[in-house]
């Protein structure tokens, strides 16, 4: 009998660590560059530490695929250098991008961008495969701003959670372009080696991806079999 290690893929026959992605219909990328505007939390260097591809787990996009990304805070910049910025140094940053849009000029920009800060390189008008599991220990600057207050679930061991305010990513810019207070900025980790195909799928745990099956199972229907680069 089948177990739940092995029920745990999205599709037989694909990587699950590549995602599809189809920037064709995005459009140009406006501003002349230059480092990403100030807002009052401030600009940070961060490093990515996972990226995952896993369903979204409820609401009106329940069952469609995004990336879970977890990312570190490693260098506060000149222009943000405070005690409390720098007291954040090691937190993690999470963020989640949507990799199916209805609407892909106006919700496919934010991801388009994030990949060309972190990876140096253009996707406007590209379709990609954009591998995962090979992108721990790389940088990105980032503006980050407050994000609405939210009230974590309660549990056995905090049954009355207060309200939090987490940091969310604003803005991203090229690492090259972070100016950080006090010096040069950390180096990069070494990237993590890629793991064992059979336990790397991406997807948090098997018994989502179980579940996801059905609604992932015709996920790459609307992009069309090109060539494509890969990152």
């Amino acid at each position: 009998m089948a177990t739940a290690a092995q029920r745990g893929v999205i599709k037989p026959g694909t990587d699950e660590n590549v995602i599809k992605l189809d920037f064709r219909k995005v459009g140009e990328r406006k501003g002349g560059g230059g480092k990403a505007a100030h807002v009052p939390a401030g600009d940070y260097l961060i490093e990515v530490i996972t990226a995952k591809n896993v369903p979204v787990a409820s609401g009106k996009n329940k069952g469609k695929r995004q990336i879970a990304w977890a990312f570190q805070l490693k260098a506060v910049s000149a222009s943000n250098d405070s005690p409390q910025a720098r007291a954040g140094i090691g937190d993690t940053i999470y963020l989640n991008t949507m990799v199916e849009w209805d609407n892909p000029e106006k919700q496919g920009w934010f991801l388009r961008n994030l990949i060309e800060d972190m990876m140096d390189a253009t996707v406007t008008g590209a379709a990609l495969d954009l591998r995962l599991d090979d992108k721990a220990g790389k940088q990105v600057g980032v503006t980050l701003v407050d994000g609405d207050p939210y009230t974590p679930a309660p549990t056995a061991e905090n049954p009355d959670p207060e309200t939090r305010v987490r940091s969310e990513i604003k803005y991203t810019f090229p690492a090259s372009r972070f100016i950080p207070a006090g010096g040069e900025a950390p180096a990069a980790a070494p990237a993590a080696a890629p793991a064992a195909k059979a336990a790397s799928n991406g997807v948090a745990t098997a018994e989502e991806a179980a579940e996801a099956v059905e609604e992932a199972a015709d996920e790459d229907a609307d992009i069309e079999e090109l060539p494509v680069q890969s990152l």
